[in-house]
C-alpha cells in the first residue's frame, strides 16, 4: 500500500509477512477497490475466542493510499475489521492499537471512531527508529460487539 507515513520505515520484511499468512493468529485485512488495494491492517491476538468470554486483539500497521485519505476509505478499513472480529467472536471484544503522538490527527481520527484514549506506550516495533529518535505512543481502545 503506498502513503506510508514518513516516520515508518519498512515495517515487514517478506519472512515476516509469509509467517504472519500462515499464522492461526495474525491478519492482514484489505480494503480493495476494483483491482487495486487502497488499504491494509495488520490484526493480531495471543489465544483464540471462547464462546460468551472477553476476547481481546490488537492492531496497527495500518495504511491508507494518500490519494482516498479524507474519502472515508480508513473509516470502511476500521468498520471492515471490527466485522471480521465479531464474525469470529460471539463475546466482548476490546481491540487495541499504539497510535503515535506525533501524529495528533490519528489520534483524533481513531477516537471518531469510538476509540478511547489510554496511557502511554512505547512504539511497538523499535527496531525501525532511527537511533537516537525516540517515538511516544497512545495505546487507543475500542470495545465492540455483536449485538
Amino acid at each position: 500500500v503506498h502513503g506510508k507515513p514518513p516516520e515508518h520505515h519498512l515495517r515487514y520484511t517478506l519472512e515476516e509477512v509469509a509467517g504472519i499468512l500462515a499464522s492461526e493468529r495474525e491478519r492482514f485485512l484489505l480494503l480493495v477497490e476494483g483491482d487495486a488495494v487502497i488499504g491494509a491492517v495488520h490484526t493480531a491476538w495471543n489465544s483464540e475466542p471462547v464462546p460468551g468470554s472477553p476476547w481481546e486483539v490488537e492492531f496497527g500497521s495500518t495504511s491508507i493510499d494518500p490519494k482516498q485519505q479524507g474519502r472515508g476509505a480508513g473509516s470502511a478499513l476500521m468498520k471492515g475489521l471490527e466485522q471480521y472480529l465479531t464474525a469470529k467472536c460471539d463475546g466482548p471484544i476490546t481491540i487495541s492499537m499504539p497510535v503515535i503522538n506525533q501524529r495528533p490527527e490519528l489520534l483524533r481520527f481513531y477516537e471518531k471512531l469510538g476509540y478511547q484514549r489510554g496511557p502511554q506506550v512505547p512504539f511497538p516495533v523499535p527496531h525501525i527508529v532511527a537511533d537516537g529518535h525516540h517515538i511516544d505512543c497512545t495505546q487507543m481502545f475500542k470495545s465492540i460487539s455483536r449485538d
